[in-house]
């Protein structure tokens, strides 16, 4: 009788974990790419109102899929109101982090998401006429959080010369495929701070700190550096004369970038630590209840706030062009 209870007890836990698959990381990416792309949009688009039911689709396979390894992008989503399919999600996968408007690193690349045209959204209409879908909203209560961490990013001696050598390398790649002149002057100034806003749960929020190298020719800049947990240096966006950070070197020397690194609070907002320039940014930024609750360690950081001085001068005499 013993040996058959701990037979059975044995083939019941077997069949318990091969019922509890657990996702690979990658999918859970991919997933939240698409769940943060949806509920950004339905906030600037459907006047989103978190007691109005949202879903999100079952994950489509698209076509014309791009092999990635073992993983084929893109893949798609439906969003519904109640009834009405409101629009498609994409989620792909790119080398630079320059497409999406959310996106995740994973493995050295990018996993991002952006709203699919209308000819594709209907040819998937046809070939998942009715894919099952899921509650995606929920109201964020701010009530109990406790605890407000700021993660700041400080490096070692070592590692600062390491992302000095990186950064030289990257620049010189880039430089010599652009047109410039013996006058020209190539530098990097020190790292712009970026701060992620993030709810880790019920109680606990964090801001996370993150460093973006800015390569400048003469006035302007022309690169942007990100480093990388992993210690790695990535490539972000295409810089324009529009650009927040272009924007942000024509006010000051001294700012830091604040944004939210999950729905709702996905727009990045630029302060410089100026009563004046920061009026009418703090007023709106204190519209939203996350900058509210964490006003107190935003200070803090306007504080510390330093001049972005000159780190590194690319001598370009010798390089070899195209």
């Amino acid at each position: 009788m013993k040996k058959l209870i701990t037979f059975l007890i044995f083939f019941t836990m077997l069949f318990s974990f091969a019922g509890c698959k657990k996702k690979e990381p990658l999918d859970n990416i991919i997933d939240k790419c698409a769940i943060s792309f949806a509920k950004a949009y339905l906030v600037n688009n459907f006047e989103y109102n978190p007691n109005i039911a949202f879903y999100i689709s079952e994950r489509l396979d698209g076509f014309h899929l791009q092999e990635n390894e073992e993983i084929k992008f893109p893949y798609y989503y439906f969003i519904y109101d109640r009834v009405n399919v409101l629009f498609c999600v994409g989620v792909y996968c790119s080398e630079n982090n320059d497409t999406g408007s959310i996106t995740y690193p994973y493995m050295g690349k990018f996993v991002y998401s952006a709203l699919v045209d209308e000819t594709t959204t209907s040819i998937l209409k046809e070939k998942n006429l009715y894919p099952s879908k899921a509650l995606i909203n929920k109201e964020i209560s701010l009530t109990d959080i406790k605890n407000i961490d700021i993660n700041e990013n400080l490096l070692s001696q070592d590692t600062s010369l390491m992302i000095q050598e990186l950064l030289v390398e990257l620049s010189l790649k880039k430089i010599k495929n652009i047109a410039y002149t013996a006058e020209d002057k190539f530098y990097i100034k020190n790292p712009i701070k970026d701060y992620s806003i993030v709810i880790e749960d019920k109680k606990n929020i964090s801001i996370n700190e993150k460093l973006i190298y800015p390569l400048f020719m003469n006035d302007e800049i022309i690169g942007l550096y990100e480093f990388n947990h992993d210690g790695t240096i990535s490539c972000i966006q295409i810089v324009g004369q529009d650009s927040i950070f272009t924007k942000a070197y024509q006010t000051s020397d001294k700012f830091i970038l604040i944004h939210g690194g999950d729905y709702p609070y996905l727009k990045t907002y630029c302060l410089y630590g100026d009563e004046k320039l920061d009026a009418e940014t703090i007023c709106e930024m204190l519209t939203d209840p996350i900058f509210i609750k964490t006003k107190k360690e935003i200070d803090q950081l306007l504080k510390k706030l330093q001049p972005y001085e000159l780190l590194l001068e690319i001598e370009v005499n010798e390089i070899e062009k195209n």
